[in-house]
């Protein structure tokens, strides 16, 4: 039986419109990040993935060329006998987001394409108009569920942002994603929580009024939080 791993990495565009990173395979067709695990060497070089940590890095690094640190397991596995013409196959899936700066140097790849949610997730009787190998648009949809459903519990769509932001920056990236954050919880959740950091001496000026403090990305990995920091957006 083959057992994947897949990744829906995501991105926020300068529209502040989620897109999902696609790459070339050897056939041309483009589909989400995603790998076997071996469990055996390879005539490649590959040894056997030692656990599913050392498989996820090797994937990534394989075919994106950077490590995502912000990655989460969605809570459910794909599986059948006829999503894969090799026989019975199985797919963990995981999602994670892309950072501004990185996901405009894979925007320059060759072998990569950004492409809206949207696209991937819209319909035409029935069917995706954007089709994508084996089940993907099915499990682009699943993820999408799971980040609506978690985004506002977590620190995650902070990953999406640049090296530097503000805190209104913070707060349209959880727009993005269906949620509606104030800039006083942001102050309380987030920075008080240590996620960011201020970069001393580093303001954005303004035409009239204080200038907007500059923060960073101060956690190494997600903060999860006990209740939604945010109301849903009709």
């Amino acid at each position: 039986m083959i057992t994947a791993l897949d990744f829906v990495l995501l991105r926020l565009n300068k529209n502040r419109k989620a897109e999902v990173l696609l790459y070339k395979r050897q056939d041309g067709i483009y589909t989400i990040i995603g790998g076997q695990i071996f469990d055996k060497g390879r005539e490649n070089g590959f040894p056997p993935d030692h656990d599913i940590n050392s498989a996820i890095k090797r994937i990534l690094l394989n075919k994106v060329g950077i490590e995502i640190n912000n990655l989460e397991q969605i809570n459910q596995v794909f599986g059948s006998r006829d999503r894969d013409s090799r026989g019975w196959s199985v797919s963990i899936p995981f999602c994670g987001f892309v950072s501004a700066e990185e996901s405009d140097a894979l925007e320059l790849s060759e072998n990569h394409r950004w492409v809206s949610v949207n696209e991937i997730l819209d319909k035409a009787n029935g069917e995706y108009t954007h089709k994508l190998p084996f089940d993907h648009n099915e499990l682009v949809s699943k993820v999408m569920l799971h980040i609506h459903r978690k985004i506002g519990y977590s620190s995650s769509v902070l990953y999406a942002l640049p090296k530097k932001f503000k805190i209104s920056d913070i707060t349209s990236a959880y727009a993005a994603f269906g949620l509606s954050v104030s800039r006083q919880t942001v102050h309380n959740r987030i920075v008080g929580n240590g996620c960011i950091v201020a970069i001393k001496d580093e303001n954005e000026p303004k035409s009239a009024g204080k200038p907007a403090q500059i923060f960073m990305l101060y956690e190494k990995e997600i903060t999860y939080f006990d209740i939604c920091i945010g109301k849903k957006i009709n």
